[in-house]
Order: structure tokens, then C-alpha cells, then sequence
């Protein structure tokens, strides 16, 4: 992940005192769910085929990883990086935003105030 992305996760996990562990599932989640959202995001300009196949396959227990490398190349090849990275901080910033909903009712006044702050830094 970017680094601009990782320091935000930092913050996050810090307010909500997670630990070593804990830390990296969450960091692992994250990631899966960045990319997910963001070849999702991104596939308007594949083939219909490939559209399909992301549409039915990506949420699988048993996805083929090596069809995900071959999406993330063609994603490349019709997309610059400039617009590849302004996705990605579109989708980054939805996914803590939906996670920070999520949270606020299992935490105190100060942590979610804390929480919405580190969130809307990024």
C-alpha cells in the first residue's frame, strides 16, 4: 500500500489500542479490501469479459490469483498511474470512512472524536 495509506492506518490502529497482532489482520483486511474496491473501481475500462469474471469471482474463497495479476496488468495498460493513484485515494478514503462508522458506536466520546479526526486528516 501507498505509505500516505499505511501512516493513516498507523493513526487508526493507535486510537483504537490495537496490538501487534491485532495490527497486522487489520492491515491485511485493509489491503484486501483496497484492492478489491479498487479494481472494482477500475474496471470500467476492461473488457466485458474480464468485468464478468471480476463480478463473479473476486468475493471467492478459491480465487485464482494468477487471473487477479493478469487484471492488475491490463488495468495498466489502460490506465496511467496518475489515474490509478486518484482511485486509489478515492477508495482509501471511502473504506476508512465506512470503517470509522462502523466503529464509532463501540467506542468512547474521546476515541471516536479522535478516530474522526485521523480520518478526515487523510
Amino acid at each position: 500500500m501507498i505509505e500516505s495509506f499505511a501512516q493513516i492506518l498507523n493513526e487508526i490502529f493507535d486510537v483504537l489500542g490495537f496490538s501487534d497482532s491485532e495490527r497486522h489482520k487489520a492491515r491485511e483486511d485493509f489491503k484486501k479490501k483496497f484492492y478489491y474496491e479498487l479494481l472494482l473501481a477500475l474496471e470500467e475500462k476492461l473488457p466485458q469479459g474480464d468485468r464478468d469474471w471480476l463480478k463473479n469471482n473476486m468475493e471467492s474463497d478459491s480465487l485464482d490469483h494468477q487471473k487477479v495479476l493478469e487484471m492488475q496488468e491490463k488495468i495498466k495498460t489502460v490506465y496511467s498511474s496518475e489515474e490509478i493513484q486518484e482511485k486509489g485515494h478515492e477508495v482509501f478514503k471511502k473504506i476508512t470512512n465506512d470503517y470509522k462508522e462502523f466503529m464509532l458506536s463501540h467506542l468512547t466520546s474521546e476515541k471516536a472524536t479522535k478516530l474522526s479526526e485521523v480520518v478526515a486528516s487523510f
